[in-house]
């Protein structure tokens, strides 16, 4: 019988926001920012179990913080040095079939909408694999040595958010090719299932949806988190 297992990427330490606790574990208003997403995924009927990446000197902690929220099977394991090792190290974490479906959130995203999440589950049912976009609304260039090369067409092109998903028999074939290459850094899975020959379907997305990145994004959130 097919599973349905929501990973939630935690595993980073947050070197680019410049403050000594990873991001995922600041308050955001009444509790921590992986458990705004983490809420989200318990919500769903359909996900079976979710898995929580977290640096290894934070395990502890996380589960800690995740005990009020039992009402789904859920464990914590070890994330890697990048995204990429640690998306992997929730693909070995258990045995899964090769048609269940495995859906990789960045913690980091505490916004994102029950409806979005089930819109990925069922493109990923029907094609395989999914993920998560907003069309780009700033003008993009491309700049190699400080010159500009092109400014590509912004109707072609699109911000790329989380959650992405996939069956499981293609997301583990997409990291065992990228490990043969001796690619340890892709910045997310879609990218490797991309570069494997799989068709990845486009979901819309929500601005909303915004990844704490830096101090600023911070700000922003905390001035967000009474919206719809």
């Amino acid at each position: 019988m097919k599973g349905i297992y929501a990973i939630i990427l935690a595993g980073g330490r947050g070197l680019r926001f410049g403050d000594a606790t990873p991001k995922q574990f600041l308050p955001l208003i009444d509790k921590p920012i992986i458990l705004w997403s983490l809420e989200k995924f318990t919500a769903i009927p359909e996900i079976n179990e979710i898995i929580i990446v977290s640096p290894q000197e934070y395990i502890s902690r996380t589960k800690e913080m995740i005990t009020e929220y039992k009402t789904k099977s859920i464990r914590v394991i070890a994330g890697g040095d990048t995204r990429q090792q640690s998306s992997y190290n929730a693909i070995c974490s258990m045995s899964f079939n090769d048609d269940d479906i495995l859906i990789f959130h960045d913690a980091a995203r505490p916004f994102v909408s029950i409806e979005i999440i089930l819109n990925c589950i069922k493109e990923t049912e029907e094609h395989g694999a999914a993920g998560v976009y907003v069309r780009a609304i700033d003008t993009v260039a491309e700049i190699k040595d400080s010159m500009v090369q092109s400014i590509p067409d912004r109707e072609d092109l699109y911000y790329a958010q989380t959650p992405q998903s996939f069956q499981y028999r293609i997301i583990r074939h997409a990291h065992e090719i990228a490990l043969s290459g001796n690619v340890s850094n892709a910045s997310d899975d879609v990218s490797l299932v991309l570069d494997a020959g799989y068709g990845v379907r486009a979901v819309e997305g929500n601005y909303r949806n915004i990844k704490i990145t830096t101090p600023l994004d911070y700000e922003i959130a905390q001035s967000m988190q009474g919206e719809d």
